[in-house]
């Protein structure tokens, strides 16, 4: 340590001089009165004489100025450290990670040497390799784990263990380190019902024996030395204090977890979102290819907004779960399995539906539901991938783990299928079922907890530079939060609701079980329909809400409103753009029998089925024509060519379906029969070659 190396029973001794200053005299003496070197007395004023009359500092000869004392310069070094880290004003803002983290790194630049930095760092790691500096010991240091060991710590030999991972040297650790190491233990216990730090004027007073005091100022020393003790000051008094970092305070002193209880929703939502927005895209993409942008493949605003119009609305807080950009999560889910590709028209690239994608929106809301689901529930992953090994198929997981291999006997899946299963039959809040989660039965905690740093560092290298709790903690919350989100939400496998307005609760639906493995089949679609009605005036009226008719019937009808009141309007537009991506009359108006609790009326079926009649359907393609100067060189092009070619003008010839290499062929035949044929520049080329005669020049 640079600055609290120090006697440390002196330095205690001398405490009561500074506890007889008044907080201005304190102010000054911390602003202008250094360890060394003398400071004139106006510079000290008013309180000139009354920090002399403490005896920590004396005057020169003339009586004008002042300076510490030799046996006052520990003190004076100690007090002038703690006032620059005024600490334990932050017990209260503990929420503020980034200041918290920012006061422990200036701490470790002020009072610790980057090779102790360095020791330190690397024993946490469980590594004495490796770049390590205050950065890369902060997250240990604020870590409960840190403290949390060594209040573990119930017998010699594992206090010994714990003080060799913080500094020590095992070989030198006598038997009066080890008393100390047990009087840091209690004192660190002192200090944790005290969230706020301890003056160090009333830790004193509790120990009036001179034995007391050394063994204090020992276990204080050591503390400060393994960054178990902070010390710093209160902003408002100048109080010296010590205490324990906040953040550990706060972890340590936790109260205890609770399996999350069952709840009563008022409000539920329940929907394969992802799949819904899946067909409505796919469904616009088969009429007309989609553009999208070359450089993140996001579908052009307008486009996207033409489609988030017919995409089911989504209670607020039913929307907070899921991505924000609908269309472009859409378009990527479709993307990867592979029933849209991009394809590059006029030089920008295009959404296209696939076979595989066309046969998927024929199939009934169910089979396309299990189109996506099966895939993942037979998927024999029993680990997330590491992100270098994927090929590019959708599996079980969501995401890829920061890991360069699973640890043997790791089979996450199964532990995530367990942990969500609890949801089955009721609903639990998420939050609360995260937290709890990620603190027990956490299998990446178990490992981590029963091996060493130097079995958990390699596997989990996203978690190097902070504790493998801490990492094991976030990493499985993370896991099942996406994978709650990702693959039972979005795709229908758990249904959502609101417990008195603000907690989210969620519970499993028969999808989601199936794809857990807890269930041979599901059944989803099946909305009630006593809920809506066709009107007359093509109005659709919803009296609740049905989110999967919704989003069947936003395909050939144009939103107006939302569930309750009248949420749709069938247009003339809206039916054509239906049959535009293949649907027929008998598909709309079957919808509309299905959802609707009476007769669709007369006029209405009348309506669209004339609509749907008077489509016609028509091939545009584009083709390659061959032009000749008049009817003899046709004429020579016709006993070259022959079928090759078809007249459609008397010099004009079209050559439809002739791949680069045909052409070539065709170029030759002619020109061996004696007409030469110009193939036309194209403006890119004209560009490319101005462009490298410019650059010859």
């Amino acid at each position: 340590m640079k600055l609290f190396d120090v006697d440390w029973v002196s330095v205690l001794h001398d405490l009561q001089r500074w506890d007889a200053l008044p907080l201005p005299a304190r102010r000054i003496l911390l602003d202008e009165l250094k360890p060394s070197g003398y400071v004139y007395a106006e510079r000290l004023e008013p309180y000139f004489d009354v920090i002399a009359a403490s005896g920590i500092a004396v005057r020169d000869a003339q009586k004008r100025r002042l300076c510490v004392s030799d046996a006052q310069r520990p003190l004076v070094k100690v007090l002038r450290a703690m006032g620059r880290h005024p600490l334990f004003h932050l017990a209260s803002t503990q929420d503020d990670e980034r200041e918290l983290h920012e006061s422990l790194i200036r701490y470790l630049e002020e009072h610790f040497t980057s090779e102790e930095v360095g020791r330190l760092a690397a024993l946490a790691r469980g590594t004495g390799a490796g770049y390590v500096n205050k950065h890369t010991l902060a997250p240990f240091v604020a870590f409960a784990g840190w403290v949390g060991d060594l209040l573990d710590a119930s017998n010699e030999a594992a206090i010994i263990d714990w003080a060799e991972n913080h500094g020590l040297d095992r070989r030198s650790i006598s038997p009066d380190d080890v008393d100390e190491l047990l009087d840091l233990q209690v004192l660190v216990q002192e200090l944790l019902t005290h969230p706020g730090g301890m003056p160090l004027r009333d830790l004193l007073a509790a120990r009036t024996d001179v034995v007391e005091r050394e063994t204090f100022a020992a276990a204080l020393h050591l503390g400060l030395g393994t960054l178990v003790i902070f010390a710093g000051m209160r902003a408002e008094d100048l109080e010296p204090m010590i205490g324990l970092w906040p953040s550990v305070v706060s972890e340590l002193t936790r109260a205890p977890t609770h399996p999350p209880a069952p709840m009563e929703v008022g409000e539920e939502f329940s929907l394969a979102v992802y799949m819904e927005d899946m067909t409505t895209l796919l469904a616009a993409i088969a009429a007309s290819p989609v553009r999208v942008r070359a450089n993140d493949s996001a579908v052009f605003a307008r486009t996207r907004a033409e489609i988030e119009k017919r995409l089911v609305a989504l209670p607020e807080w039913v929307a907070r779960l899921l991505p924000a950009e609908r269309v472009d999560h859409a378009a990527r889910e479709l993307l990867m399995r592979h029933f849209v590709v991009l394809r590059n028209v006029e030089g920008s690239p295009h959404l296209h539906a696939t076979a595989e994608g066309s046969r998927w929106l024929t199939q009934s809301t169910h089979d396309r539901l299990a189109a996506l689901v099966e895939p993942l529930r037979t998927s024999k992953e029993k680990n997330p991938g590491n992100g270098y090994d994927q090929n590019g198929s959708v599996g079980f997981f969501p995401y890829t783990l920061p890991y360069y291999h699973a640890p043997k006997g790791l089979h996450l899946r199964a532990d995530l299928a367990r942990t969500l299963l609890q949801a089955a039959d009721s609903f639990l809040p998420i939050a609360e079922f995260l937290a709890y989660a990620a603190r027990n039965d956490n299998p990446l905690l178990t490992l981590a907890e029963s091996s060493t740093a130097e079995a958990i560092r390699p596997v989990f290298y996203g978690g190097q530079y902070t504790d493998a709790r801490s990492t094991s903690r976030d990493m499985w919350r993370q896991m099942l939060a996406q994978f709650l989100t990702a693959r039972l939400i979005g795709l229908g496998g758990a249904v959502v609701g609101v417990h008195q307005g603000s907690a989210i609760c969620f519970k499993l639906t028969a999808v989601g079980r199936y794809l857990l493995g807890a269930a041979d089949s599901f059944e989803y679609g099946s909305d009630a329909v006593a809920d809506i009605v066709i009107q007359p005036n093509f109005d659709v009226v919803f009296l609740g809400a049905a989110p999967g008719i919704e989003a069947e019937l936003a395909r050939f009808s144009e939103r107006v409103g939302v569930a309750p009141g009248r949420v749709f309007r069938i247009t003339r537009a809206s039916v054509l753009a239906a049959a535009e991506s293949g649907a027929a009359a008998g598909d709309v108006i079957g919808a509309l029998a299905r959802a609707s609790s009476k007769p669709v009326p007369k006029n209405v079926q009348h309506e669209i089925a004339g609509w749907m009649g008077a489509v016609r359907r028509a091939t545009f393609r584009r083709v390659a024509v061959l032009e000749c100067a008049d009817a003899d060189v046709a004429a020579r092009i016709v006993a070259l060519l022959g079928a090759a070619v078809r007249q459609i003008a008397p010099t004009v010839f079209e050559v439809s379906g002739a791949t680069s290499a045909g052409r070539l062929a065709m170029m030759r035949k002619l020109r061996a029969g004696g007409v030469f044929v110009d193939e036309p520049v194209s403006p890119a080329v004209v560009k490319s070659r101005r462009a490298r005669d410019y650059d010859d020049e």
